[in-house]
């Protein structure tokens, strides 16, 4: 249920990220939001199964910003360093959330939450401040290069392959 809930708000995500003109911040503030009531929900009843629809619900409230997030970076970013980054923080977060989980208890699921999200409003605020951030930064950092391949028939194919190069956008 967590999973199809959590996609699902993605999906809607996609769908209001050009119609909403809320703040990406926003966005994270819902989810942490929705994210702390299901913990106080859980706290207070926490094998009630007749409140599964009010965590579905606030499940997909925090699928909301990854959605949106999709969205909104791709004017900047491709969709496979989108996509990277969005699996290396999920594989980051499940393994320090369970290291810190084992270690601090409790407290590790109020305490990390707070702590990521401040720091991914910080950094999102600083990205679109318009005068410290490039106009497409993909584009200046990753040149496209066309590359021949010879398959086994014979038949050159061309395709573009993507280069990094090391200097910074100006």
């Amino acid at each position: 249920m967590i999973t199809i809930c959590w996609l699902l708000g993605s999906a809607v995500g996609i769908r209001i990220a050009k119609q909403v003109r809320a703040h990406l911040n926003g966005f994270v503030v819902l989810g942490m939001s929705a994210y702390f009531i299901c913990l106080a929900l859980l706290g207070a009843a926490p094998f009630n199964t007749r409140l599964w629809p009010v965590y579905a619900f606030f499940i997909m409230l925090t699928g909301l910003y990854p959605g949106v997030f999709f969205v909104r970076l791709s004017e900047y970013y491709t969709a496979r360093q989108l996509f990277f980054r969005e699996n290396n923080g999920f594989i980051i977060g499940l393994v320090s959330g369970t290291l810190l989980f084992l270690g601090l208890g409790r407290a590790a699921l109020w305490g990390m939450p707070i702590l990521v999200a401040s720091i991914v409003m910080v950094c999102t605020t600083l990205f679109f401040r318009s005068d410290i951030r490039p106009k497409r930064p993909h584009e200046t950092i990753v040149h496209p290069v066309e590359m021949q391949k010879v398959t086994r028939s014979g038949q050159a194919q061309r395709r573009k392959i993507a280069t990094v190069s090391i200097h910074t956008p100006s």
